[in-house]
């Protein structure tokens, strides 16, 4: 089972124009609401492919309620908390004429400490029932660094794993607390490193530090249109991405987790997993706005991505 934790969920509304111009009034059309955030697009990817999954996740307003509605009409389960604060909206505007998207991203609202230990007891109550449990999404601001550390460590004792795949200092943080996998793109591996990662010997010396941090078992960098590199400590396997027409860029790294998540509770190994990831955010790219992967995108796709062993020979060392 799966469990999935986002301390920072969102409503997505997606609307299309024809051209995105200033000093107008932009009439829009194709407006389509649907959740967002990490753990919960990572769920709702989980559940499509029959793999009992609970969302996780704190609700606030309207916005929260109409959230937890679409999970649950997906057919996903919650678990919530309330808060003070109303969750945010985002903004996916399609641009008909080019096909270009722009993606206004809200800052999540606050946490308080009560919240925070509110979400931190649902997370020990039920990853004693989970063999996975997947930390994803943005850190809000105002929330103690030490605060995602507690979540990996209580998994842990409950005798679960943890993935995680978050920017910024928790990426640091949760390489160090010894997650599974953490799962960052290379920008945001470049970020929490330092570095300028412009080959792929780059984001694996990179991928390197974070293991060195503490225990995490792998990294699984997402490089877009260039596949993933999985590093593990002794050794490197990148995967090429399909060739694919790319639609939408929302919801392929979640996706990837997913995908990897639900193989890993087939009992495949990390490798395979990875693979299986790579093909699920292969799909969903295949989509438009925001609709995420459905098992049959992603077995139409998954023969195409290449595992290069050549290129893990090379760089494991």
């Amino acid at each position: 089972m799966v469990l999935t934790v986002t301390l920072s969920p969102c409503l997505d509304v997606e609307v299309s124009v024809p051209v995105v111009e200033p000093e107008r009034k932009l009439r829009c059309t194709d407006q389509h609401v649907a959740p967002g955030g990490g753990g919960l697009n990572v769920a709702r990817v989980v559940s499509r492919f029959g793999g009992p999954t609970l969302a996780a996740f704190p609700i606030g307003g309207e916005p929260g309620r109409r959230v937890r509605e679409r999970m649950e009409a997906e057919g996903v389960p919650c678990e919530t908390i309330t808060t003070a604060q109303a969750t945010r909206e985002n903004l996916i505007i399609r641009e008909t004429s080019t096909g270009h998207q722009f993606r206004f991203m809200l800052a999540a609202p606050s946490l308080s400490g009560d919240e925070l230990r509110s979400l931190s007891s649902v997370v020990r109550h039920h990853a004693r029932f989970h063999r996975h449990v997947v930390l994803s999404g943005s850190v809000p601001d105002g929330v103690d660094r030490s605060y995602l550390v507690s979540l990996i460590d209580a998994i842990h004792r409950a005798g679960a794993e943890a993935i995680v795949d978050t920017s910024g200092p928790a990426l640091l943080d949760a390489a160090r607390a010894g997650a599974l996998l953490l799962k960052p793109s290379r920008r945001e591996l470049s970020d929490a490193t330092g570095r300028t990662l412009s080959t792929n010997a780059e984001v694996v010396d990179a991928a390197r530090l974070l293991l060195a941090a503490g225990s995490t078992q792998a990294i699984l960098v997402s490089l877009a249109n260039q596949g993933a590199l999985l590093v593990e400590r002794g050794s490197v396997v990148r995967f090429g991405a399909a060739p694919v027409e790319v639609r939408s860029s929302v919801g392929a790294g979640d996706s990837m987790v997913a995908g990897v998540v639900v193989a890993l509770e087939r009992g495949e190994s990390l490798e395979a997993a990875a693979r299986f990831g790579v093909a699920c955010g292969t799909a969903t790219v295949t989509r438009r706005g925001s609709a995420l992967c459905r098992p049959r995108d992603v077995a139409e796709v998954v023969s195409l991505v290449t595992t290069d062993l050549t290129e893990a020979i090379m760089f494991g060392r």
